[in-house]
């Protein structure tokens, strides 16, 4: 059962949707908006750490059967896709834009492989998550 830190920690993250046309993935839309709403994630989940005085580990390690996973690791777990997609947000970002839309998806493809794919994937990932995190938020979780 989750502690009262973790089902606040969890109902602030569960609200963390940024508004779409769309279910994931969000290809109708500029890649570098894709990356945007993906980049507060890992932001999101540095601060839930924070809160609940966590550290980020290093190395995550796969699940282990039969015991009950802690929020702490299962942040841990979502955070590394999450921070790849923050770091590609931070090239675009240094990057000096007079381009349009189209172009500066071009040049998104051209630097970043397999952009698209990966990012079909974190989006899905995230936006299946959050009813997990209501539900940790609720307590309405099994033992």
């Amino acid at each position: 059962m989750p502690t009262e830190l973790e089902r606040r920690i969890a109902a602030q993250i569960s609200c963390l949707k940024v508004p779409s046309n769309t279910l994931p993935p969000h290809d109708d839309e500029p890649r570098w908006w894709r990356m945007t709403r993906i980049a507060m994630w890992p932001a999101a989940i540095r601060l839930a750490m924070l809160a609940g005085q966590w550290q980020l580990p290093d190395h995550i390690d796969g699940p282990v059967p039969e015991t009950d996973v802690q929020l702490d690791s299962f942040l841990a777990g979502l955070y590394p896709p999450g921070e790849i997609i923050e770091r590609w947000l931070q090239i675009v970002n240094r990057q000096p834009w007079d381009l349009t839309e189209r172009e500066a998806d071009q040049w998104l493809e051209e630097r970043i492989p397999n952009c698209d794919e990966g990012l079909a994937v974190v989006e899905r990932t995230y936006f299946s998550i959050s009813p997990t995190f209501s539900a940790i938020a609720t307590g309405d979780v099994s033992d």
